[in-house]
């Protein structure tokens, strides 16, 4: 058999096994290479459903690859407002949430990807007066809470978290693999974060009656006017800024490879160490390393960088 019929019989046979793959997709869809075969979004297949809820919803479950708004609004029962392919259902006081991410590989000799990069929009509103005693689950886009207040929050995942005036009555816990988190007027006891990859930057929050703990592996860490009772810092690969923060007892801070630059509010009534292994110090706008040792009622700041400057003011 000649050369040019067997590429002809070939690129006959993946024809059409794109053109099965297409038409599989919601109708003939383009197939396209990027990287690998892929299948082209059809972004207006989904559909906008909405159920209503009694008032006696107490606690929020969810595991999302899409996006997640928890909020309160001038309703009277609780509404949730979803997409296609995302199952929502009440069983006593538990709300669920479940909604998949909509990616397949086709295999067929050859991979094709078949990503929909419309993953819609979950909205679960509930009464301003609701009272929420847990909101919990693992979520990988975006998570946003607004205006509750709650017993308790846990997250993990990789989504960026995105808090504004929420109060939570127990130690505020968030775990994540790769996404920011942006935290605004939100208060707890106390907040222990770890994530991988991701920023966290904290503004006008309140965590004052426990030990706080912050770590961020690649990413940055911002905190700025917020209170603290206690909190400890561990960036690696980051940089570590702070200002206008009323710390009750105590800040430490680790940076491995990136700066440490902030602002120690009331110099008299602080003692500060600090100390930088291949980068530079100046505390005060001096290059001196230690500020009020030997005071004992103090708040103590202590500062360490490693391959990176630290500079407070």
């Amino acid at each position: 058999m000649k050369k040019p019929v067997i590429i002809g019989l070939v690129t006959m046979i993946v024809g059409l096994i794109l053109a099965v793959v297409a038409l599989g997709h919601s109708g003939l869809q383009t197939v396209y290479w990027d990287s690998g075969f892929k299948v082209e979004s059809q972004k207006n297949n989904s559909k906008t459903y909405q159920k209503t809820f009694g008032t006696n919803v107490k606690q929020i479950e969810f595991t999302a690859d899409n996006t997640i708004e928890i909020r309160s609004g001038d309703v009277s029962k609780t509404q949730v407002s979803y997409t296609t392919g995302t199952k929502v259902q009440k069983n006593g006081d538990i709300l669920t949430v479940d909604s998949p991410n909509r990616h397949h590989i086709w295999r067929v000799g050859i991979n094709i990807d078949s990503e929909d990069d419309d993953q819609g929009r979950t909205i679960i509103t509930l009464p301003r007066k609701a009272k929420l005693t847990r909101i919990s689950g693992r979520n990988n886009d975006e998570l946003f809470v607004r205006d509750l207040s709650l017993k308790d929050f846990q997250l993990s995942g990789q989504a960026d978290l995105d808090m504004q005036d929420v109060k939570v009555a127990s130690d505020l816990n968030i775990k994540g693999s790769g996404g920011d988190s942006t935290l605004t007027r939100v208060s707890a006891p106390s907040v222990s974060q770890d994530t991988l990859g991701g920023d966290i930057d904290y503004q006008n929050c309140r965590f004052v009656d426990n030990h706080s703990y912050l770590s961020s592996a690649g990413g940055d860490i911002s905190i700025s006017n917020n209170q603290f009772k206690d909190v400890s810092i561990n960036v690696q690969g980051g940089d570590f800024s702070f200002r206008n923060n009323r710390i009750l007892k105590r800040l430490s801070a680790k940076s491995a490879g990136g700066d440490i630059d902030g602002q120690v509010l009331n110099r008299q009534q602080s003692r500060v160490a600090v100390s930088a292994e291949g980068g530079d110090v100046e505390l005060f706008g001096q290059s001196n390393h230690s500020w009020n040792m030997d005071k004992k009622k103090a708040v103590s700041y202590h500062l360490s960088s490693e391959g990176g400057d630290v500079t407070i003011e």
